[in-house]
């Protein structure tokens, strides 16, 4: 048995403690949180909507995770829960996001103005070229590069 599955067997055992079982649903959002941001921001693109769509999904998997027959497929479950997350997240009104300080009159306190913007201009670049990639490549590419996952972690 491996450690997701014992963790999934904690989190639904009825034995256990209320203080137990959130112990061992803690454990598990620690152990796929990377995934769920990675496998979300491949679908939406944004890392505030990612954040959002990832938290959502693990407090639906918390409510349904009784509903989960085998505990080998939690890491699958959980995905295609995330991914319904994004879904509902893609098909809600989009809002215009805006910096706190823009259209304030608040000059910004970034010393070197030039750095700054060739630095948000590199990374919007980067992350242009990463949504050209297929879904899949690109799950794998924000786990690798951004979350800093191993390959056999990403497996």
């Amino acid at each position: 048995m491996n450690k997701a599955s014992a963790l999934v067997l904690e989190a639904t055992n009825p034995n256990a403690s209320l203080a137990e079982k959130h112990e061992a649903f803690g454990k598990l959002v620690r152990l796929f949180q990377d995934m769920a941001f990675a496998c979300a921001y491949s679908v939406l693109g944004d890392f505030q909507l990612e954040e959002d769509a990832a938290q959502e999904a693990f407090v639906s998997a918390w409510q349904r995770i009784d509903q989960l027959r085998q505990p080998e497929a939690f890491p699958g479950w959980l995905r295609r829960i995330v991914l319904t997350e994004c879904n509902r997240l893609t098909r809600a009104k989009q809002l215009r996001l805006t910096e706190l300080n823009e259209g304030t009159g608040v000059q910004s306190t970034v010393e070197n103005q030039q750095t700054a913007v060739e630095k948000d201009e590199l990374t919007h670049a980067i992350f242009a070229a990463i949504e050209q990639l297929p879904e899949k490549d690109r799950m794998v590419v924000v786990l690798f590069y951004l979350k800093e996952q191993s390959q056999l972690e990403i497996s």
